[in-house]
């Protein structure tokens, strides 16, 4: 039930691809502005795939195989957080309450 779930959503046209966009976002960015520094440093963070925007992070479900998390849809401003981690469940040997 769940990955025919997940096979419907991936399929759907309206879901935007944040990445894709993102990608095709710096790019322009670089066209317009060639000299600038930072427009170059956020393209190579991007492009090398750790870019996450300042104030945003990145969830990721806990069952990598069926999950529909950041890798769907993208970063998630730290605003839109509605709860707190308390525990650690994994690995057992980090086990316990989150300081």
């Amino acid at each position: 039930e769940d990955r025919t779930e997940l096979q419907r959503i991936s399929r759907n046209p309206s879901l935007v691809d944040f990445y894709e966009f993102s990608r095709e976002y710096q790019y322009e960015l670089l066209s317009l502005f060639p000299y600038d520094q930072n427009a170059r440093n956020e393209l190579y963070r991007h492009d090398n795939g750790y870019y996450i925007p300042p104030g945003h992070m990145f969830p990721i479900g806990d069952n990598r195989d069926n999950s529909i998390d950041g890798r769907y849809f993208g970063p998630v401003s730290n605003t839109k957080v509605l709860g707190k981690a308390n525990f650690i469940f994994w690995p057992f040997s980090r086990a316990g309450m989150i300081r």
